[in-house]
């Protein structure tokens, strides 16, 4: 099932629960828009409007404003040094179309949404471990040094390799001396 409705002067096809974007309205977000239906398509066939179909509206819901895809406007002139860009982003407003009531779906009821229900408490049951014990797995794993462990002074004194009298030359790379590829004009 679908439906093509007109906003502004734009024509939009829309199924139940679609969401889709329009030039901007000045409703404000949380309203409803009567849109008017130009053609429907449902089980028992497509119905054409002249212009409109007879007693048929579209009511919307309005989601809030968004901004659309940033456009950049660039104006140059050649050997001229004339160079101006600019950016828009266009305001839409969002509407959504209600969901399709089916008979085959139950109807949830408003009150049995705010009753609170009641939700079982998970059985939790305390560690075991007294500080004794915990003490003397801290005492055991101190002793040996595994993969996984933070590096101190006396396992990096074996692993890490000398140093080269040639790093310590080298400028650091926030020094404004250093020239990267970033620059424009110094290639």
């Amino acid at each position: 099932m679908y439906a093509i409705v007109e906003v502004g002067s734009r024509q939009y096809r829309v199924s139940p629960g679609e969401k889709f974007l329009v030039e901007k309205l000045a409703h404000p977000a949380g309203s409803s828009i009567e849109l008017p239906v130009l053609l429907l398509s449902d089980e028992s066939g497509v119905t054409v409007g002249t212009p409109h179909v007879e007693g048929k509206t579209l009511t919307v819901k309005v989601m809030g404003e968004v901004k659309g895809e940033k456009l950049i406007a660039f104006k140059y002139t050649p050997k001229k040094r004339y160079r101006r860009k600019t950016g828009h982003r266009q305001t839409y407003t969002l509407l959504q179309v209600p969901p399709e009531k089916s008979a085959d779906v139950p109807q949830v009821e408003a009150a049995s949404l705010t009753q609170p229900t009641e939700v079982a408490q998970p059985i939790v049951e305390p560690a075991a471990a007294s500080v004794a014990e915990v003490d003397s797995v801290k005492a055991t794993s101190t002793d040996e040094v595994s993969v996984g462990t933070t590096p101190n002074a006396d396992n990096l004194a074996t692993s890490a390799p000398a140093a080269d009298a040639s790093a310590a030359e080298l400028p650091a790379p926030s020094d404004p001396t250093v020239k990267t590829n970033d620059t424009p004009g110094d290639n």
